[in-house]
């Protein structure tokens, strides 16, 4: 703001020259009240235009003695040339850059740059603050937010940060303090001097004026480690869209940032499997998932064998042993929701919300409620419920072919004359699965096995159970 009051830079975009050539800008309301000099219409050289620009390039650099010498040297030129309204305007500047320098000033000599680096550390979070002391004058701070190790050192924090912020820094200076101390300073020392050109001397300081500018810097990291942390902690507690709008059109008296869903998976008439799928603010939580083999329902009873896998999580969760879900899906309708009722009521949980979501139509099936609640196809509350519903579907199903699949494989090499447990496990530890062992070669099986009449053998018994197969 101060710049853009005492220099004459144009703030517009305009491609000076005219890319037509010929054709001409019209200076706009800047240049009337006198805040550029009007370079579209040229009406001030571009080597004077460059003057102000070195000006502000001063400023910035934090070289603002300097700059107060070169303009008072320009001001008394102006005087003695009677340009007394521009010689006004030069000792306006001269007077708000000194007013600057004073609220800028930490140190009392002007003779050396410094950076004053500091950290501020919670767990894994880390804060970096870079305060830039030019000519004594703090001319600006960087900020830094960090993730470290739990393992990382404070050593290990400094070489890696000097290492990352002076590979791209432009302006490097001769003194540098910092709250912690690298292994490698003599390294980092040398590379910067390198850098720099010019001797660059690292310091650590515990006392005196120095150890003052790094409380300071300290200061600035912590302030900026707690804004950090909190706006994290509003991060987390912001609910997502999707829940906020499933809460009010369920009305929820809890936000659902946790929901689970449960699920059976019953292909045939063996090997049934539950699931129970976790999501936490509108995303997986697999660290959560579980996996049920059913152990007290036979034949295919679905409401029973949800109620068994209701009541094992749920006994779970009293035990401390699991997370209480704001929210319980069931996959299924009426039968499969007063099945996991039942198994609640039975362990003494009355305050769950849970509902069901019937896969013909997609409804709601509420405690309690004999019309289902219907919400439109494309509501973001649907959507959650379904894509939590068909996670649980999918888990369910993969870990019931999986069990499938290795009972079958079982079964077929039990199936072969010969084969007891230990040639079983040699053929699967050599040939990684029975698919291994069905596409083997003769040749191949019988360097397994290491007989001939039973390496014919397995590789006659898949050729004719592939071809029974295909035949069917």
């Amino acid at each position: 703001k101060m710049i853009s009051r005492l220099f004459k830079l144009r703030t517009c975009k305009l491609r000076i020259p005219h890319p037509k050539g010929k054709g001409r800008y019209k200076v706009c309301l800047q240049y009337h009240i006198k805040r550029c000099d009007g370079p579209c219409e040229n009406l001030v050289s571009k080597e004077e235009y460059d003057k102000e620009v070195q000006k502000v390039i001063k400023l910035l650099q934090g070289k603002s003695a300097s700059l107060v010498d070169q303009l008072q040297d320009e001001m008394k030129l102006l005087a003695s040339l009677q340009n007394y309204e521009e010689a006004a305007r030069v000792r306006d500047q001269i007077r708000s850059i000194e007013g600057i320098m004073q609220k800028q000033k930490v140190v009392a000599d002007h003779a050396v740059d410094r950076d004053i680096i500091a950290f501020a550390r919670s767990t894994g979070d880390l804060a970096a603050v870079v305060l830039q002391l030019r000519e004594g004058l703090l001319i600006g701070r960087q900020n830094f937010h960090l993730r470290a190790d739990k393992a990382d050192t404070e050593s290990d924090i400094a070489d890696s940060f000097f290492k990352q912020y002076y590979l791209s820094s432009t302006m490097i200076p001769e003194e540098i303090y910092c709250s912690f101390k690298p292994d490698d300073e003599k390294v980092i020392k040398s590379w910067l001097t390198e850098r720099r050109n010019g001797r660059v001397e690292l310091f650590f300081p515990q006392k005196g004026e120095k150890m003052r500018l790094i409380e300071m810097a300290e200061a600035n990291a912590r302030l900026l480690l707690g804004e950090l942390m909190k706006q994290k902690q509003e991060r987390a507690d912001k609910l997502p869209g999707a829940v906020a709008m499933l809460q009010k059109d369920m009305y929820l008296a809890k936000a659902p940032m946790t929901i689970c869903c449960f699920d059976i998976s019953n292909l045939g008439t063996t090997d049934p499997v539950g699931s129970m799928v976790f999501f936490k603010a509108a995303k997986p939580f697999k660290k959560n998932y579980r996996h049920f083999k059913i152990k007290t329902v036979s034949g295919q009873d679905d409401f029973a064998m949800m109620r068994e896998i209701v009541s094992r999580y749920f006994t779970r969760v009293l035990s401390g042993e699991a997370d209480m879900p704001d929210l319980c899906i069931i996959d299924g309708g009426r039968g499969q929701l007063n099945a996991a009722l039942e198994a609640l009521a039975e362990l003494g949980i009355d305050d769950l919300q849970i509902c069901g979501l019937a896969k013909r139509l997609e409804e709601i099936v509420l405690p309690g409620e004999k019309k289902m609640l219907s919400l439109p196809r494309t509501s973001p509350s649907l959507k959650l419920m379904q894509r939590v519903r068909d996670e649980a579907h999918r888990f369910a199903i993969t870990h019931h072919r999986n069990l499938r699949d290795k009972k079958t494989d079982k079964s077929l090499l039990d199936s072969i004359e010969g084969i007891g447990d230990k040639r079983k496990e040699q053929l699967l530890k050599a040939l990684g699965s029975v698919d291994g062992v069905r596409n083997a070669t003769l040749e191949e099986l019988n360097t397994v096995v290491r007989n001939k009449s039973l390496a014919e053998r397995i590789h006659s018994f898949f050729r004719t159970h592939d071809n029974l197969s295909e035949g069917q």
